[in-house]
């Protein structure tokens, strides 16, 4: 395979108005999703400016993409026939009856009623048809018949998913191990010492048809390894205390190299307990011992409790898999191994890859041979700078418990001569002081301080507790409608000699309290006036799993106004969208009108949470929904020209990066051409700045526009709105008001599991 190169920013076409999308995907066996739906209003659409998106003079670079050319093969076909089981089989068995006349097809892909292969069959066929005779293991004829339904053309999206399933059987080959979706190799693990660990490196793969050529994408990715089970989690702790820490955790089982969530811990069943096989019943001690050969030691332990998911639900499996934890592996990192410097450094020695490591390992999985062996930031300007929008912190309350009231004063203070570097005022603030740091100490401590109507409340928390932050955020975001900022107490008065970065800590948040407050302590150049930027995304409850929320914040015109709108609605697991989006836009809508008192000229949408397999449906529901209403809500407000809108797709879970001269490319870099889909209008761009490993870039899929902005414009827009988050002096991966839309969807989903106040929705009180 060929690796494909471009050139970042590669001009082509202009700014027309365009309504494009990436093709949902068609159901398949297994097999990745690939694109079958076009959009008939495309019109291509490239950056006429072309590279690294900046006042100064552009220039255009070579970047190397982890994207390979799959090279074609002269007069190679795939045939396509239809399988029929006669009397009906199970699928499983399907695939055992005709793996018995393999000789005849040679090399072939079989999802249990098409069969693709090479070899095409037509002298063995009687009218069409080819049929096959085998037995079961009652000795019962099974009729098998095989016809000729065609050949797969090489521009058909069908052959780009039989290309992706001969990559999954052919990375098989290469003794690479399957782990969940992705391909990783055991044999050229890592150890890391000292800390029971082991890194497997591998590999995301997909194929797909872009703008020119069919390509392959190649992602380096890790899977880090605990090599301690669940049975010694289980003997270190209570049997409270175990369950609260295994429950909701992915664990692998090594005798089948399958990942499972842990839902729940049965204490009343062992693996003496016994249950159903179509042979009758069996404990769970003789089955492994049958089936794996492995001798469980500890009869007496409880077991894991899995719920079928989806995929087991369309395979037939309804009951709950029930786990031995002893044969069990975490395969995630706990609070305090995250916590550990010495762990997390000793990881990222292995797992952040520089871009010319990187290279080489894709460069050595091309040929099967493994080796395992300008930054956008302006936090130190705020130093000695003006923030552009600040408030006067007159009435601020500080909770705390009473024998942590010294160390925080003193951060107090650091605050305060943080605020007036920044030509903030901070008075000083009312200390309510609390014997202790229970929760119903917090929530007295809260009534008793939002009655005398502060501007901002500073609760400080002694330990790292999820209950107590629930806790807080819900008594402040719902029942008394008060912005708040919870520090913990390890950070803003650490031990030791760690307090030299203290000063770094108060600038913070300084600043996240001015913008809580509803000022902006940055602001960007928008040369655009009437825009409406929203951000748009969805967390599922942690509280009960078939329930989600979609949170939405929407800027007021960034030239006119710094305040915000945000709203969340709740709705069920797979519930269709587009009512809750059009209703919580139209709310916006109607903040921005009592705000300026006229409705927007546009609208910039960018909606996250959205999988390859949704497009169709947002694009046909969501986006044909909010048209209608925006059309009804302009019409009656006597503006006959409407409004114009753009609505973008985020992906953030992408697997092309590029690489620039063997390193990362600076933020600001747009590719826009050759590695894109060829039915999209797709841009993907670097925004953030990284010091470890390769740069992630978030890819950009406009499926509506009629903004009238050339592409070069909207990509320079795009990358400008990254840099209005107002918890971090830098530029993100996605728009401000994306990460925004995140975070109030994560805390309400997480914490508070209903909508806040509307007292709060002009606050940016989630930050």
């Amino acid at each position: 395979m060929d690796n494909a190169t471009g050139s970042a920013g590669h001009s082509r076409g202009g700014g027309n108005p365009v309504a494009r999308g990436r093709r949902p995907p068609q159901a398949g066996s297994g097999a990745p999703q690939v694109s079958t739906w076009e959009n008939p209003n495309v019109g291509i659409s490239h950056g006429s400016s072309g590279g690294a998106i900046h006042p100064q003079p552009v220039c255009k670079v070579v970047a190397r993409a982890n994207c390979y050319r799959v090279l074609k093969k002269p007069k190679w076909s795939i045939h396509q026939y239809r399988v029929d089981f006669s009397p009906n089989v199970d699928m499983v068995v399907r695939r055992a009856y005709l793996a018995h006349h393999k000789e005849l097809f040679g090399r072939y892909i079989f999802d249990g009623t098409v069969l693709f292969c090479t070899v095409y069959l037509d002298d063995k066929m009687v009218n069409g048809v080819l049929e096959l005779l085998t037995k079961n293991r009652e000795g019962e004829i099974i009729q098998i018949k095989l016809k000729h339904v065609g050949v797969v053309d090489i521009t058909d999206a069908q052959l780009v998913q039989i290309l992706n399933l001969m990559l999954r059987r052919s990375m098989e080959g290469l003794k690479l191990q399957l782990v969940g979706r992705n391909f990783f190799d055991p044999l050229e693990k890592v150890n890391v010492t000292d800390f029971q660990m082991k890194i497997w490196p591998g590999y995301q793969t997909f194929i797909r048809q872009h703008e020119q050529d069919i390509l392959l994408c190649a992602e380096i990715t890790q899977k880090v390894m605990r090599t301690d089970t669940l049975y010694q989690i289980m003997t270190e702790t209570a049997k409270k205390s175990f369950a609260q820490r295994v429950i909701g955790t992915v664990v692998l089982t090594d005798y089948n190299n399958k990942t499972y969530r842990v839902d729940d811990v049965n204490f009343d069943i062992n693996p003496l307990s016994t249950f159903s096989t179509k042979d009758g019943g069996v404990s769970y001690i003789k089955y492994y011992k049958q089936r794996y050969n492995i001798t469980i030691r500890d009869q007496q332990q409880p077991m894991l409790v899995s719920r079928p998911t989806e995929r087991n639900l369309r395979g037939g499996q309804e009951d709950f898999i029930m786990l031995v934890p002893e044969l069990c592996r975490a395969t995630e990192l706990t609070d305090s191994m995250r916590s550990n410097f010495r762990l997390m450094k000793a990881m990222g020695e292995h797992t952040r890859l520089n871009p010319q490591r990187r290279l080489e390992r894709l460069r050595n999985f091309n040929q099967r041979r493994i080796i395992c062996d300008q930054n956008a930031d302006w936090t130190r300007e705020f130093r000695s700078n003006a923030m552009f929008a600040h408030v006067d912190m007159k009435r601020w309350y500080v909770i705390v418990p009473r024998h942590s009231l010294r160390q925080v004063q003193k951060f107090v203070k650091l605050c305060i001569r943080a605020a007036q570097s920044m030509k903030m005022r901070i008075s000083d603030p009312v200390y309510e002081k609390m014997g202790d740091d229970r929760n119903a100490s917090y929530s007295k401590a809260i009534d008793n301080a939002t009655s005398r109507d502060p501007q901002i409340l500073m609760l400080v928390m002694v330990t790292n507790n999820e209950e107590k932050y629930f806790c807080i955020k819900q008594k402040c975001c719902f029942d008394r409608q008060v912005p708040s900022q919870v520090v913990k107490l390890r950070t803003i008065a650490p031990r030791g000699d760690k307090t030299s970065g203290l000063m770094s800590i108060a600038t913070k948040v300084v600043i996240q309290m001015n913008a809580k407050l509803m000022c902006a302590p940055w602001m960007i150049d928008m040369p655009l006036k009437g825009l409406i930027t929203v951000g748009f995304d969805v967390c599922h409850s942690a509280k009960d799993r078939n329930m989600s929320y979609g949170a939405l914040v929407a800027t007021m015109d960034l030239t006119a106004s710094t305040r915000y709108y945000s709203t969340v609605t709740q709705h069920m697991k797979g519930q269709e969208l587009s009512n809750e989006i059009t209703m919580n836009l139209t709310c916006a809508l109607k903040a921005y009108r009592s705000e300026h008192g006229t409705l927007p000229k546009s609208i910039l949408f960018f909606r996250d949470s959205v999988g390859d397999g949704q497009l169709y449906q947002v694009f046909n529901t969501e986006i044909n929904c909010l048209k209608k209403k925006l059309d009804e809500m302009y019409i009656s407000a006597g503006i006959s020209s409407g409004c114009s809108m753009a609505f973008i797709i985020v992906s953030k879970r992408i697997n092309t990066r590029y690489i620039v001269n063997k390193q990362n490319p600076v933020p600001r870099t747009v590719v826009d051409y050759l590695i894109t889909l060829p039915e999209c209008y797709e841009f993907f761009l670097v925004s953030q700045s990284v010091r470890q490993g390769t740069v992630s870039p978030t890819s950009y899929n406009v499926l509506h526009d009629n903004m009238g902005l050339p592409a070069d414009k909207m990509q320079i827009l795009t990358y400008k709105l990254t840099t209005l988050y107002y918890n971090w002096s830098g530029t993100l991966r996605v728009p401000a008001v994306c990460q925004y839309a995140h975070k109030l969807a994560f805390l309400v989903a997480e914490s508070i599991h209903r909508a806040p106040n509307n007292a709060l929705e002009n606050k940016l009180h989630f930050l």
